[in-house]
Protein backbone atom coordinates (compact mmCIF):
# COMPACT_ATOMS: atom_id res chain seq x y z
CA UNK A 1 0.00 0.00 0.00
CA UNK A 2 2.88 2.51 0.64
CA UNK A 3 3.97 2.83 -3.47
CA UNK A 4 -0.43 3.01 -4.53
CA UNK A 5 -0.93 6.27 -4.64
CA UNK A 6 -3.73 8.28 -2.18
CA UNK A 7 -5.17 11.46 -2.67
CA UNK A 8 -6.69 13.44 0.36
CA UNK A 9 -10.21 15.53 -0.63
CA UNK A 10 -10.56 17.78 2.32
CA UNK A 11 -13.60 19.00 3.60
CA UNK A 12 -11.73 22.48 4.74
CA UNK A 13 -9.09 24.75 2.85
CA UNK A 14 -8.22 25.06 6.44
CA UNK A 15 -5.39 22.14 7.22
CA UNK A 16 -5.91 22.63 10.71
CA UNK A 17 -8.92 22.22 11.19
CA UNK A 18 -10.27 20.23 8.45
CA UNK A 19 -12.33 16.76 9.44
CA UNK A 20 -14.01 13.86 8.23
CA UNK A 21 -12.01 14.36 4.68
CA UNK A 22 -12.50 12.06 2.13
CA UNK A 23 -9.27 9.70 0.60
CA UNK A 24 -9.07 7.51 -2.78
CA UNK A 25 -6.45 6.05 -4.93
CA UNK A 26 -5.22 7.69 -7.79
CA UNK A 27 -3.70 5.89 -11.17
CA UNK A 28 -3.79 6.80 -14.80
CA UNK A 29 -6.40 4.65 -16.87
CA UNK A 30 -3.95 2.04 -17.47
CA UNK A 31 -7.03 -0.45 -15.86
CA UNK A 32 -9.63 -1.55 -18.12
CA UNK A 33 -11.98 -1.15 -15.30
CA UNK A 34 -13.23 1.43 -12.47
CA UNK A 35 -13.38 0.59 -9.37
CA UNK A 36 -17.25 -0.34 -8.31
CA UNK A 37 -17.75 0.18 -4.10
CA UNK A 38 -20.97 -2.02 -4.57
CA UNK A 39 -18.66 -4.77 -5.30
CA UNK A 40 -16.86 -4.74 -1.85
CA UNK A 41 -19.79 -4.54 0.39
CA UNK A 42 -19.65 -8.13 1.33
CA UNK A 43 -17.88 -9.09 4.57
CA UNK A 44 -14.12 -8.93 4.18
CA UNK A 45 -12.19 -12.23 4.36
CA UNK A 46 -8.46 -12.53 3.63
CA UNK A 47 -8.76 -15.55 1.62
CA UNK A 48 -10.10 -13.51 -1.19
CA UNK A 49 -6.93 -11.78 -1.68
CA UNK A 50 -4.04 -14.06 -0.51
CA UNK A 51 -1.92 -15.35 -3.20
CA UNK A 52 -3.53 -13.98 -6.26
CA UNK A 53 -1.11 -12.16 -8.84
CA UNK A 54 -1.76 -8.66 -9.93
CA UNK A 55 0.33 -7.09 -12.51
CA UNK A 56 1.99 -3.78 -11.80
CA UNK A 57 3.15 -0.85 -13.80
CA UNK A 58 5.82 1.48 -11.94
CA UNK A 59 6.52 5.13 -12.37
CA UNK A 60 6.90 8.56 -10.70
CA UNK A 61 4.26 10.70 -9.47
CA UNK A 62 4.73 14.35 -10.95
CA UNK A 63 2.20 16.91 -8.95
CA UNK A 64 1.68 20.46 -10.45
CA UNK A 65 -0.10 23.45 -9.01
CA UNK A 66 0.94 26.08 -12.07
CA UNK A 67 -1.29 26.55 -15.20
CA UNK A 68 1.52 26.46 -16.80
CA UNK A 69 2.99 23.31 -15.61
CA UNK A 70 -0.20 21.45 -16.25
CA UNK A 71 -0.51 22.39 -19.75
CA UNK A 72 2.96 21.14 -20.35
CA UNK A 73 2.08 18.24 -18.78
CA UNK A 74 -0.92 18.00 -20.72
CA UNK A 75 1.14 17.99 -24.13
CA UNK A 76 3.59 15.69 -22.81
CA UNK A 77 3.41 12.19 -24.48
CA UNK A 78 5.25 10.62 -21.81
CA UNK A 79 3.09 11.42 -19.14
CA UNK A 80 -0.86 9.94 -18.23
CA UNK A 81 -3.56 12.75 -15.89
CA UNK A 82 -3.90 10.11 -12.43
CA UNK A 83 -7.25 10.63 -11.21
CA UNK A 84 -9.91 8.69 -8.70
CA UNK A 85 -9.55 4.77 -9.62
CA UNK A 86 -13.49 5.20 -9.19
CA UNK A 87 -13.55 7.26 -11.77
CA UNK A 88 -11.12 7.64 -14.33
CA UNK A 89 -13.08 10.55 -15.91
CA UNK A 90 -13.00 12.71 -12.27
CA UNK A 91 -10.45 15.31 -12.09
CA UNK A 92 -9.65 16.06 -8.41
CA UNK A 93 -7.09 19.03 -9.37
CA UNK A 94 -10.73 21.45 -8.87
CA UNK A 95 -10.81 20.56 -5.33
CA UNK A 96 -9.64 22.52 -1.98
CA UNK A 97 -6.04 22.77 -1.93
CA UNK A 98 -5.49 19.84 -4.47
CA UNK A 99 -2.51 19.69 -7.27
CA UNK A 100 -2.77 18.16 -10.85
CA UNK A 101 -0.91 14.61 -10.58
CA UNK A 102 0.23 12.79 -13.82
CA UNK A 103 2.00 9.44 -13.99
CA UNK A 104 5.01 9.22 -15.51
CA UNK A 105 6.41 5.87 -16.53
CA UNK A 106 9.97 6.53 -18.02
CA UNK A 107 11.76 6.71 -14.45
CA UNK A 108 15.39 8.45 -14.55
CA UNK A 109 16.79 5.27 -12.75
CA UNK A 110 19.55 7.41 -11.72
CA UNK A 111 17.23 9.99 -9.62
CA UNK A 112 15.35 7.43 -8.63
CA UNK A 113 18.57 5.64 -6.59
CA UNK A 114 19.70 9.65 -5.30
CA UNK A 115 15.69 9.05 -3.55
CA UNK A 116 16.52 5.96 -1.66
CA UNK A 117 19.84 6.19 -0.92
CA UNK A 118 18.63 9.22 0.95
CA UNK A 119 15.20 7.54 2.81
CA UNK A 120 17.49 4.04 3.74
CA UNK A 121 20.82 5.71 4.06
CA UNK A 122 20.98 9.40 4.93
CA UNK A 123 21.84 10.55 8.92
CA UNK A 124 18.03 11.66 8.98
CA UNK A 125 17.34 8.32 7.04
CA UNK A 126 13.47 6.94 7.73
CA UNK A 127 15.50 3.38 8.85
CA UNK A 128 15.67 2.95 12.61
CA UNK A 129 19.67 3.06 12.61
CA UNK A 130 21.14 2.18 16.56
CA UNK A 131 24.50 3.49 17.61
CA UNK A 132 26.02 0.42 17.59
CA UNK A 133 25.07 -1.07 13.85
CA UNK A 134 28.08 -1.23 11.73
CA UNK A 135 29.16 1.01 9.34
CA UNK A 136 29.30 -1.90 6.56
CA UNK A 137 25.42 -2.11 7.00
CA UNK A 138 24.92 1.10 5.67
CA UNK A 139 27.49 0.37 2.64
CA UNK A 140 25.95 -2.81 1.51
CA UNK A 141 22.95 -1.18 1.53
CA UNK A 142 24.14 1.74 -0.82
CA UNK A 143 26.53 -0.43 -2.73
CA UNK A 144 22.94 -2.90 -3.18
CA UNK A 145 21.08 0.30 -4.03
CA UNK A 146 23.81 1.08 -6.85
CA UNK A 147 23.73 -2.74 -8.62
CA UNK A 148 20.10 -2.18 -9.17
CA UNK A 149 19.97 -2.33 -12.54
CA UNK A 150 15.99 -1.28 -13.38
CA UNK A 151 13.41 0.19 -11.74
CA UNK A 152 11.49 -2.83 -10.42
CA UNK A 153 14.85 -4.08 -9.01
CA UNK A 154 15.12 -0.69 -7.01
CA UNK A 155 11.55 -0.39 -5.75
CA UNK A 156 11.16 -4.33 -4.39
CA UNK A 157 14.70 -3.47 -2.92
CA UNK A 158 13.57 0.05 -1.26
CA UNK A 159 10.35 -1.66 0.09
CA UNK A 160 12.44 -5.13 1.97
CA UNK A 161 14.81 -2.55 3.29
CA UNK A 162 12.23 -0.65 4.92
CA UNK A 163 9.98 -3.58 5.88
CA UNK A 164 12.75 -5.21 7.29
CA UNK A 165 13.94 -2.56 9.27
CA UNK A 166 9.97 -2.30 10.84
CA UNK A 167 10.03 -5.76 11.54
CA UNK A 168 7.20 -6.10 8.75
CA UNK A 169 4.88 -3.04 10.51
CA UNK A 170 3.47 -5.74 13.20
CA UNK A 171 2.94 -3.59 15.47
CA UNK A 172 1.35 0.16 15.92
CA UNK A 173 4.68 1.87 17.32
CA UNK A 174 6.11 0.73 14.03
CA UNK A 175 3.92 2.96 11.94
CA UNK A 176 4.58 5.81 14.54
CA UNK A 177 8.37 5.62 14.57
CA UNK A 178 8.53 5.85 10.60
CA UNK A 179 5.90 9.03 10.58
CA UNK A 180 8.52 10.05 13.42
CA UNK A 181 11.64 9.67 11.26
CA UNK A 182 9.81 11.33 7.83
CA UNK A 183 9.22 14.07 10.15
CA UNK A 184 13.01 14.53 10.70
CA UNK A 185 13.70 13.98 7.61
CA UNK A 186 11.50 16.61 6.20
CA UNK A 187 11.02 18.73 9.33
CA UNK A 188 8.59 21.31 6.93
CA UNK A 189 6.05 18.60 6.00
CA UNK A 190 2.58 19.11 6.62
CA UNK A 191 0.90 17.08 8.39
CA UNK A 192 -3.34 17.76 7.92
CA UNK A 193 -5.25 17.75 11.13
CA UNK A 194 -7.82 15.22 9.11
CA UNK A 195 -4.32 12.67 8.77
CA UNK A 196 -3.31 13.88 12.57
CA UNK A 197 -6.33 12.27 13.97
CA UNK A 198 -6.67 9.47 12.68
CA UNK A 199 -4.97 5.86 12.62
CA UNK A 200 -0.94 5.85 12.17
CA UNK A 201 -0.89 3.59 9.11
CA UNK A 202 -3.14 6.36 6.95
CA UNK A 203 -1.34 8.51 7.87
CA UNK A 204 2.26 6.81 7.63
CA UNK A 205 1.47 5.37 3.79
CA UNK A 206 0.79 9.32 2.58
CA UNK A 207 3.81 10.68 4.26
CA UNK A 208 6.00 8.21 3.11
CA UNK A 209 4.83 9.11 -0.62
CA UNK A 210 5.38 12.30 0.05
CA UNK A 211 9.24 11.73 0.45
CA UNK A 212 9.08 8.93 -2.01
CA UNK A 213 6.83 9.42 -5.24
CA UNK A 214 7.52 5.97 -6.77
CA UNK A 215 4.61 4.05 -7.02
CA UNK A 216 2.63 1.71 -8.76
CA UNK A 217 -0.41 1.56 -11.06
CA UNK A 218 -2.50 -1.45 -11.47
CA UNK A 219 -3.17 -3.59 -14.53
CA UNK A 220 -5.94 -5.69 -12.59
CA UNK A 221 -5.98 -5.41 -8.76
CA UNK A 222 -7.56 -2.48 -8.95
CA UNK A 223 -10.56 -3.97 -6.61
CA UNK A 224 -9.11 -6.22 -4.52
CA UNK A 225 -6.39 -3.30 -3.01
CA UNK A 226 -9.55 -0.92 -2.76
CA UNK A 227 -10.57 -4.20 -0.51
CA UNK A 228 -7.58 -4.25 1.63
CA UNK A 229 -7.27 -0.04 1.75
CA UNK A 230 -10.54 -0.16 3.29
CA UNK A 231 -10.33 -2.70 5.63
CA UNK A 232 -6.55 -1.70 7.04
CA UNK A 233 -6.66 1.44 7.10
CA UNK A 234 -10.16 1.16 8.68
CA UNK A 235 -12.32 3.78 6.82
CA UNK A 236 -15.32 4.50 6.61
CA UNK A 237 -18.51 4.93 3.61
CA UNK A 238 -21.02 7.89 2.68
CA UNK A 239 -24.09 7.53 2.88
CA UNK A 240 -25.87 5.71 -0.08
CA UNK A 241 -27.69 8.26 -2.45
CA UNK A 242 -29.65 7.07 -6.14
CA UNK A 243 -29.24 10.42 -7.08
CA UNK A 244 -25.79 12.25 -7.81
CA UNK A 245 -24.63 15.53 -9.60
CA UNK A 246 -21.15 16.81 -10.94
CA UNK A 247 -19.91 17.71 -7.65
CA UNK A 248 -20.10 14.09 -6.34
CA UNK A 249 -16.49 12.80 -5.10
CA UNK A 250 -16.08 8.79 -4.64
CA UNK A 251 -14.07 7.94 -1.63
CA UNK A 252 -13.69 7.12 1.87
CA UNK A 253 -14.51 9.03 5.05
CA UNK A 254 -11.27 9.52 7.12
CA UNK A 255 -12.51 8.34 10.51
CA UNK A 256 -11.69 9.86 13.86
CA UNK A 257 -9.18 7.66 16.09
CA UNK A 258 -11.70 7.22 18.63
CA UNK A 259 -14.37 5.90 15.98
CA UNK A 260 -11.53 3.10 15.02
CA UNK A 261 -11.91 -0.28 15.89
CA UNK A 262 -8.71 -2.21 17.99
CA UNK A 263 -5.52 -2.69 16.41
CA UNK A 264 -5.09 -5.19 13.56
CA UNK A 265 -1.93 -6.91 12.62
CA UNK A 266 -2.75 -8.45 9.21
CA UNK A 267 -0.92 -11.22 7.04
CA UNK A 268 -2.29 -10.54 3.52
CA UNK A 269 -0.46 -10.56 0.78
CA UNK A 270 -0.94 -10.65 -2.99
CA UNK A 271 1.83 -11.54 -5.59
CA UNK A 272 2.71 -8.81 -7.79
CA UNK A 273 4.29 -9.16 -12.08
CA UNK A 274 6.24 -5.92 -11.84
CA UNK A 275 6.55 -3.87 -15.40
CA UNK A 276 8.06 -0.88 -16.44
CA UNK A 277 7.99 1.15 -19.40
CA UNK A 278 10.94 0.62 -21.99
CA UNK A 279 13.32 3.74 -22.75
CA UNK A 280 13.29 2.61 -26.33
CA UNK A 281 9.27 3.29 -26.60
CA UNK A 282 9.75 6.86 -25.18
CA UNK A 283 7.27 8.86 -26.97
CA UNK A 284 5.21 6.34 -28.75
CA UNK A 285 3.54 4.61 -25.71
CA UNK A 286 -0.22 5.37 -26.23
CA UNK A 287 -2.70 5.09 -22.72
CA UNK A 288 -5.08 2.56 -24.93
CA UNK A 289 -2.16 0.88 -25.13
CA UNK A 290 -1.69 0.24 -21.90
CA UNK A 291 -5.36 -0.31 -21.18
CA UNK A 292 -5.18 -3.26 -23.93
CA UNK A 293 -2.75 -4.89 -21.80
CA UNK A 294 -5.09 -4.59 -18.70
CA UNK A 295 -7.88 -5.61 -21.26
CA UNK A 296 -6.07 -8.95 -22.31
CA UNK A 297 -5.07 -9.82 -18.08
CA UNK A 298 -8.90 -9.36 -17.80
CA UNK A 299 -10.63 -11.00 -20.17
CA UNK A 300 -9.17 -13.95 -18.82
CA UNK A 301 -10.95 -13.75 -15.75
CA UNK A 302 -13.94 -11.84 -17.27
CA UNK A 303 -16.68 -14.83 -17.15
CA UNK A 304 -16.76 -13.81 -13.10
CA UNK A 305 -17.73 -10.47 -13.60
CA UNK A 306 -19.51 -10.56 -17.24
CA UNK A 307 -21.28 -7.61 -17.27
CA UNK A 308 -18.92 -4.73 -16.46
CA UNK A 309 -17.84 -2.29 -18.72
CA UNK A 310 -14.75 -1.24 -19.96
CA UNK A 311 -13.22 2.02 -20.23
CA UNK A 312 -11.78 1.92 -24.03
Amino acid sequence: MFVWPLQIIHTSDNRNSCYGCFVTSISPGINARDVTDSRLRDTYSANMINGTLCHALIGEVLSYTSESAVFQAINNQNVFPMNSVFDRYQSLAKEIGTASHYFNGFIDLDKMKQCAKRILTDTNSLLRWQPEDPRSTRECMITNINKSKNTSMLLYLTLEMLFNNYNDFNDEKDYTDLIDRIKALEPNILIPNCLRSTNSKLCATYLFQKVFPYCCAFFDGNHRHCRFLFHEYNLGRKDTTDIIDDNYIDGYIIQDVTALTPWLVNKESMLYELHHLDEASKGNVLLHTLQTHSFLIDDKDKATVPNEPYHR
